[in-house]
């Protein structure tokens, strides 16, 4: 069910995304450019809830799949991911690089 929607620009193209109840882009929609959530928006790991310090050193890491923001210990993957154009290995979530070496 799309509970919200977002639209802009990134780059020279537009982007449309809906997203579900847990804040997930729909798989229909992830093909193209990853838009990332803005850094300011986020005050924790979207998948294990740690709070990001500049203190404890939890730094946000932005996955390359989805576009969410991670601490280092959910986001320490790298892949390739050719149908956005990442030819060369980039930083992924855990969720994200179960589901792209899963379908392998």
């Amino acid at each position: 069910a799309v509970v919200s929607t977002q639209s802009g620009h990134y780059g020279r193209g537009e982007y449309f995304l809906r997203y579900d109840w847990w804040g997930e882009a729909l798989a229909e929609d992830r093909v193209g450019p990853v838009v990332w959530v803005p850094d300011e928006n986020v005050d924790q790991c979207h998948l294990c809830h740690e709070k990001f310090s500049a203190i404890k050193f939890i730094r946000k890491h932005h996955c390359r799949s989805c576009g969410n923001i991670f601490c280092g210990n959910c986001a320490k993957s790298r892949i390739c991911i050719p149908e956005k154009n990442y030819m060369t290995p980039v930083l992924v979530c855990d969720k994200c690089y179960e589901e792209h070496t899963r379908s392998c």
